[in-house]
């Protein structure tokens, strides 16, 4: 029977994990030692370079181009390996992720007998059917909306400590997301106008195909990072209903003669009974707030995506799987965890997942 090899692939934030370091191999009841001892023959562990931050900060580590970076320090690795070993990857968290993008290359994917993934949130991006149009619009809505407040709260007539809640007022809702709107803006211009090939290719980067190896997914119920993510999707998708609402020239339409019937009869003309006044001034300021709402959600999904795709965020839409999408995998979920103990972290920890990956093993090794 040939040796194995295990290479160990590190999640977020976690490049100075215990289950990586040396020391940890000669704990009976850490994972490598727990894993060998259900072996029979003899059994390596490798441990590539880090693909995340091993700084106090590590904000780089919640970026796409950290994990891409990291699957070509993978890739090299993983060629410099025995070709006669049985080889199989294990990956917790997001450095599922990373693997996937190395096992992109054929010549990589030959080294690898199986890839196994805990608690692994697959990232799948798809275009996000939006225009410049859209983006410029619910600016505008979001602009005129402030404006009907700042009006009708009277700040203007008063002191100078009004006239600044005015200017606070203007700059965080219209200035800054104008800015942030525009550098959106321009990015898909300019892909637009170069026929979208940049886009295409992130997209092709950021998306995975079959390695045509066996994949083992572990999950562990009530797993707190794949919740927060699944969290930030619903973001995802509920700041998308606001740009394509504001894309709805209709309802930019009614909105804008909303405002000017307002100012028209503010200023003495009889155009409209004067108890819908005030419905007008609110319709405005609730549409602004909405969209302010909606837009900020957009915003805050990015986060946990990847900090880098701020640029992308009226391209892309990234959703997140349980298995990387039209690729074949075995699937493991392990019961709760109780006692508080991170469902997420603690997933390598558990003798289930040493059980869950001695089987699958097995079984590959019998059917060939």
């Amino acid at each position: 029977m040939k040796n194995r090899l295990f290479t160990l692939v590190h999640g977020t934030f976690a490049a100075n994990s215990d289950w990586l370091n040396q020391t940890e191999l000669e704990k009976p009841s850490g994972f490598r030692g727990r894993l060998a001892a259900r072996f029979s023959g003899q059994t390596e562990f490798s441990i590539p370079s880090p693909w995340g931050s091993k700084k106090l900060v590590k904000v780089n580590d919640l970026t796409n181009s950290a994990r891409l970076k990291g699957a070509e320090k993978l890739k090299q690795h993983l060629l410099k390996q025995d070709p006669e070993l049985t080889h199989y990857l294990v990956a917790h968290s997001h450095g599922g992720n990373v693997a996937m993008y190395a096992l992109q290359d054929p010549e990589v994917a030959r080294r690898v007998d199986g890839l196994i993934c805990l608690a692994t949130p697959f990232l799948y991006p798809r275009k996000r059917p939006l225009s410049i149009l859209a983006l410029v619009l619910s600016l505008s809505i979001m602009s005129l909306g402030v404006l009907q407040a700042v009006w009708q709260s009277n700040l203007l007539s008063g002191g100078w400590a009004s006239w600044m809640a005015a200017l606070g007022m203007i700059l965080g809702a219209i200035v800054i997301p104008a800015v942030l709107t525009w550098l959106v803006a321009f990015e898909r211009f300019k892909n637009r106008v170069k026929g979208d090939k940049r886009l295409s290719q992130l997209l092709k980067k950021l998306s995975f195909s079959d390695p045509n190896i066996p994949i083992l997914l572990i999950r562990s119920s009530g797993d707190e990072a794949s919740g927060l993510l699944r969290g930030t999707q619903f973001l995802n998708w509920l700041g998308g209903v606001g740009l394509k609402l504001g894309g709805r020239q209709l309802y930019v339409i009614i909105c804008i003669a909303a405002l000017l019937l307002a100012w028209m009869t503010y200023r003495g003309a009889d155009v409209v009974p004067d108890y819908l006044i005030p419905f007008l001034g609110q319709l405005m300021v609730a549409s602004a707030a909405v969209m302010m709402i909606l837009l900020m959600a957009l915003t805050l999904s990015r986060v946990f995506i990847g900090l880098d795709s701020w640029r992308w965020v009226g391209e892309i839409e990234t959703m997140v799987e349980d298995g990387p999408p039209g690729v074949p995998s075995d699937l493991v979920v392990l019961s709760p965890l109780e006692g508080g103990q991170l469902s997420h972290t603690n997933i390598y920890t558990r003798q289930e997942t040493i059980d869950a990956i001695h089987a699958w093993c097995q079984k590959q090794e019998a059917s060939e």
